[in-house]
């Protein structure tokens, strides 16, 4: 028990380590803001921040459910449970119903040049662009989280950061290349392999109270028949 308890802090310890780096890393990242538009950008950085958190908030929500409520194995148990296929097609046929009608209305009847230059081209695009950025990433982000952990997946998504990093570079873009800039992407990158090291642990822990409970039962089962010699000489006795 002191083992296991001790094992649980250690897991729960890296997890919250590495959660806190991700979290510190975007934040200590400096906003690369024209200098005569900094009134306007402070004006607008609370309300901004507010809603980046409140979308986080429920992102976060959004993962957990998916993560309880759709199977991430065969067992019969987990068979029971939403099908995670059916899940995002139902948040598709929602989002396509409720917001049609808007988006019909834009481009009928308030943005004459949307609607005007739009060809089927461009159509085109917009779809190979819905199918690539949002069915199949959200699709792949949705299996992480059912096949690792909600925790796993979302920090996950803070991988963005240092890869834009290194795309930046990349394409030249030296005025991002400062120290706080390389440590924050370096903090996302060391978060989320704390927090993989975190959810290992987890899992060995699982796997191991698993086994226990597994040799327990067993060993419940079985019985302890007496010697076949004693059954003889009780058999005499009886004059059997």
């Amino acid at each position: 028990t002191t083992t296991s308890s001790s094992s649980s802090y250690n897991e729960t310890t890296i997890t919250t380590n590495g959660s806190l780096l991700c979290v510190a890393g975007p934040s200590g990242m400096p906003h690369h803001v024209d200098v005569s538009q900094h009134d306007a950008f402070a004006s607008h950085a609370i309300w901004g921040d507010a809603l980046g958190l409140l979308s986080a908030v429920g992102y976060g929500a959004y993962a957990v459910m998916i993560r309880l409520y759709c199977p991430h194995d065969d067992s019969e148990a987990e068979k029971q449970t939403m099908s995670m296929q059916l899940l995002l097609g139902y948040i598709g046929l929602v989002n396509a119903i409720s917001l049609s009608p808007v988006a019909i209305y834009i481009l009928l009847f308030q943005d004459t040049t949307v609607s005007i230059g739009l060809t089927w081209i461009i159509f085109g695009y917009l779809v190979a662009k819905g199918m690539l950025d949002n069915v199949l990433s959200d699709y792949l982000w949705a299996r992480a989280v059912v096949l690792t952990s909600a925790t796993v997946a979302t920090v996950g998504l803070g991988l963005t950061i240092p890869l834009a990093f290194v795309s930046d570079l990349i394409m030249g873009h030296g005025n991002i290349l400062d120290a706080t800039s390389i440590m924050g992407a370096t903090s996302v990158l060391a978060g989320f392999i704390l927090v993989n090291i975190g959810e290992d642990i987890k899992e060995a822990d699982n796997e191991e109270e698993e086994d226990s409970t597994t040799n327990t039962n067993r060993d419940s089962d079985v019985t302890i028949s007496p010697p076949t010699c004693c059954l003889e000489s009780e058999m005499k006795d009886e004059g059997l």
